[in-house]
């Protein structure tokens, strides 16, 4: 088994000679200052004269029908945010904070943060499947705000995910196996596994490899004779491993 790196960001190769039949398995949320979030901001519920007021809003994805990974601007999986606001481009220093958690029905919420200087401030929001804003991140975004006095600024919250890459378990690919069975799984920059459900297997040459995929689990069959790439993708962030796989002259169907 040799690897390949093409080049491609977030993409490898893996090469595998066939001979005979192998298998691989290669909130309506309450509003701020009604419930729905934990407030530590440690300010005011009305803004003081001079002042002004940060609002962000949130909406959920819609677990029943999540649409488009995509476009999603918060991961299917969060089931809190943590806003944090920060003074200045976000190297400031901590003005508010707050914690949003994902509402049993309900698809929208929103958090105000009331007295806050006037000037530019960043909100550093970030997802966690916990509930609590504890873990590590799904998806993070700064979102920029220049405050007015007496005004009310907004912003709505739309995350990017914090995978970079994908791999696969068990690697290497056991040799000479007749059934395997691929994992997928997800990594953050610092090396840190990312929870992720969504994710799409596939085969370029299904008269070589064919793929039955169930979530982030995938299981793969050689059943002829030729090359065919099998391309795994976690579809929130984009990030993409491909296999080649190639059959050998010979290689039978597979019962």
């Amino acid at each position: 088994m040799t690897f390949v790196f093409p080049g491609r960001k977030l993409t490898r190769r893996v090469c595998v000679v066939l001979c005979g039949l192998l298998a691989f398995s290669v909130s309506f949320a309450p509003l701020a200052g009604c419930g729905g979030g934990g407030d530590d901001s440690g300010v005011s519920n009305s803004p003081a004269t001079g002042r002004a007021t940060a609002e962000a809003s949130v909406t959920w994805p819609d677990r029943a029908n999540p649409g488009d990974p995509a476009t999603r601007p918060v991961p299917l999986l969060a089931n809190s945010i943590r806003l944090v606001v920060r003074a200045g481009n976000g190297d400031g220093i901590e003005l508010a904070g707050r914690t949003i958690t994902r509402p049993a029905t309900a698809t929208t919420a929103s958090a105000s943060f009331t007295d806050l200087p006037t000037g530019r401030v960043t909100i550093v929001a970030s997802a966690y499947q916990s509930g609590d804003g504890t873990g590590v991140p799904l998806a993070t975004q700064n979102l920029f705000l220049d405050l007015t006095a007496n005004q009310t600024s907004s912003t709505t919250v739309a995350l990017r995910s914090t995978i970079t890459r994908v791999e696969f378990t068990p690697n290497p690919i056991p040799a000479g196996a007749t059934s395997v069975l691929l994992t997928a799984v997800a990594f953050d920059a610092q090396n840190r596994v990312v929870p992720s459900e969504s994710w799409q297997w596939s085969s370029n040459n299904l008269s070589v490899l064919t793929v039955a995929p169930n979530g982030r689990t995938a299981q793969l069959n050689v059943i002829g004779a030729g090359n065919a790439l099998l391309e795994v993708k976690e579809l929130e962030s984009g990030a993409t491993l491909t296999l080649e796989i190639r059959g050998a002259s010979g290689t039978p169907p597979a019962s």
